[in-house]
């Protein structure tokens, strides 16, 4: 659970962990009930909604799922320090290294990564690419439901139908 604020070390209402229903999935939460961003359910080797293209260079990370489930961090040199912490301001996951020369904290992985990880950002009947711009792009027969927001790079409100739909007229479900 994230501190209040960086002067405030009381619980904050921002939180990460494991959720167990079903297969197993990291998540990250804005108050008790909100879900902010997730790492995708394990499958057997990591956390599908990860990004991993390279093996991490500093750390193992180790995830344990039997009668008990819980994920550790080993650092492969162990003369580094690392810490992870949940930024209350920014609403992110950081893990940073210290950094023997400067004498400060080096960020060294974040999450969410990318725009499209924060969960629900682009609204109902709408979906995500970071290769398109806008990012937030409304499903087949959809548009915007206030235009002049979009405008404004606000997309949390979704689309809306073009049209009512009408199951007589051949109107039913798309394949994507």
């Amino acid at each position: 659970m994230a501190w209040k604020n960086s002067d405030d070390p009381s619980p904050g209402d921002f939180s990460w962990g494991i959720e167990l229903h079903g297969n197993p999935k990291l998540v990250m939460r804005k108050g008790w009930s909100q879900e902010y961003c997730m790492g995708g359910p394990y499958n057997g080797q990591r956390f599908s909604g990860t990004k991993v293209s390279r093996p991490n260079p500093v750390a193992v990370t180790i995830f344990v799922f039997n009668e008990e489930v819980y994920t550790s961090y080993s650092l492969k040199n162990k003369s580094l320090i690392s810490r992870v912490f949940l930024n209350q301001t920014d609403y992110t996951t950081q893990r940073c290294i210290w950094g023997e020369n400067t004498q400060t904290w080096n960020l060294y992985s974040y999450m969410p990564r990318d725009f499209s990880d924060t969960y629900g950002r682009c609204g109902a009947y709408s979906y995500c690419d970071n290769t398109q711009l806008p990012p937030c792009q409304c499903l087949e027969g959809f548009q915007s439901r206030f235009p002049s927001k979009w405008s404004s790079m606000d997309w949390s409100q979704g689309c809306v139908r073009k049209r009512p739909l009408n199951c007589q007229q051949g109107d039913g479900f798309i394949q994507y």
